[in-house]
């Protein structure tokens, strides 16, 4: 990006003999971010998962990074008309109604919005709003040495491994870069959350990864506009504890297990001719519209 703002720029581009042009960008967006390990038992707590996106600043890394030239990922299906907005439809309140008693009442509300630095928001009133939630969740700040602890005196922690090149942030088949999760880092460290750094060659930390050895780690989803096959390999239950499988996060949940059935039985009346009005949801499920740190997109092409 620093090319295109930075670089591409002189007498030639401002005399018009070269030109660099953006053209928008329809392809669907995939999901490309971190999440984090549902195995580990204090990363279950929502609140938990709440206060670290918090301290996540999508907004300085993209104006300081990016030159602000990228949108940010907030569905798992970006840049298409999957993708969740607003209120849920009232067939997508119909598919929920039967699980009410058993989801957050958030879950029949207006679409998560992750959450902003823009101004009047900042990241100062965010981290609060993380001490607070982490609080709620019983780790609370001790001021005599600065670490996130629970009850039990216990220190919140979180394992960063770093390859021998150099390069941090998990996931093993590389991650997205020291510059745009450093910033990160930064800010959980500042909620008292320990962080420990391990070193190890791509190929063992790639094999962590897929043993589920890890607690935060980098995700790439394919390019697909058919959702239920992919939704189905990222979130299905019985291929959670399943080494090397695609639910990296470790989703456990019988709801989304019957909610994704139900798209994909409705998918597959539209191939016989039952219900094909009906084959697909209207936006991706309501109950998965909290996506993980996700990094930004490309909304157009540029050409130069």
């Amino acid at each position: 990006m620093r090319y295109w703002c930075c670089q591409y720029i002189g007498q030639r581009f401002d005399s018009g003999e070269l030109v660099k042009e953006k053209f928008p960008r329809h392809n669907l967006s995939p999901m490309n971010g971190q999440v984090l390990n549902l195995r580990k038992e204090r990363f279950q707590d929502l609140r938990v998962r709440q206060a670290l996106s918090y301290a996540y600043d999508w907004n300085w890394s993209n104006d300081k990074i990016f030159q602000s030239e990228f949108e940010r990922q907030d569905s798992y299906f970006a840049n298409s008309p999957l993708a969740a907005k607003g209120l849920p439809s009232a067939g997508e309140v119909a598919l929920l109604e039967p699980y009410r008693a058993e989801l957050p009442p958030a879950v029949f509300g207006p679409m998560v919005e992750p959450p902003t630095t823009k101004p009047p928001s900042s990241l100062r009133g965010n981290l609060a709003k993380a001490a607070a939630l982490f609080a709620e969740a019983g780790w609370t700040f001790d001021e005599k040495d600065g670490k996130l602890k629970n009850a039990q005196g216990e220190t919140f922690t979180i394992e960063i491994p770093t390859t021998a090149g150099g390069t941090s942030g998990a996931g093993g088949g590389g991650s997205s870069g020291d510059m745009l999760w450093e910033s990160f880092y930064l800010n959980v460290q500042k909620l008292g959350v320990q962080l420990i750094r391990t070193s190890g060659d791509a190929a063992a930390v790639k094999q962590k990864s897929r043993n589920f050895d890890f607690d935060l780690t980098s995700i790439a989803a394919r390019e697909a506009r058919d959702p239920v096959p992919d939704l189905w390999r990222l979130f299905n239950s019985a291929d959670a504890d399943v080494p090397g499988s695609d639910n990296v996060a470790g989703v456990k949940s019988h709801i989304v297990d019957e909610l994704l059935n139900k798209i994909g039985e409705r998918r597959l009346g539209s191939r016989t001719g039952n219900n094909g009005s009906r084959a697909r949801p209207r936006h991706e499920p309501q109950l998965l519209r909290r996506p993980a740190l996700a990094l930004p997109y490309q909304h157009v092409h540029r050409v130069e």
